[in-house]
């Protein structure tokens, strides 16, 4: 696989937070829709105020592509398969990075740096290593079942 990075410096903000400029988030689009690629997912740790929140979320743009359900869904079984997180579903979005791919796309929430027990996963060298083999079973199931 020829994998793309939509961007390399790291900050605070989601990039479904209504506080980025759209010119940023159509940058981000603009990298998987002129490389051709086959698909888009977007990786992101999720926080709440309360630090009983919990588990790994799928997103998808419902009226995106028509695989980007099953895509969402098969990366976020994958993490929860590797980490054993709570499944929080697979969810329809408004996310500017999924709305606007031309390929299934997905935003996949790993986990909450808001819950201790959590933040301790993805904090550690194994936590992280799991959670990149889950994404990577999650795309190898996608594209098996083409």
């Amino acid at each position: 696989a020829k994998v793309y990075i939509t961007r390399k410096n790291r900050y605070r903000c989601c990039s479904h937070s209504l506080q980025l400029d759209v010119e940023e988030l159509q940058a981000r689009v603009d990298v998987g829709n002129k490389t051709n690629s086959d698909i888009f997912v977007s990786i992101h740790l999720d926080s709440f105020t309360s630090p009983s929140a919990q588990g790994t979320t799928g997103y998808y743009y419902v009226n995106g592509s028509s695989n980007s359900e099953r895509l969402a869904r098969y990366i976020k079984e994958g993490v929860i398969e590797q980490i054993g997180t709570y499944d929080r579903g697979t969810k329809t979005s408004n996310f500017y990075v999924v709305k606007h791919t031309q390929m299934p796309a997905t935003l996949l929430e790993v986990a909450f740096v808001s819950n201790p027990k959590e933040e301790a996963i993805l904090k550690s060298d194994d936590g992280v290593k799991k959670s990149a083999k889950g994404i990577f079973n999650g795309i190898v199931r996608y594209f098996s079942e083409l």
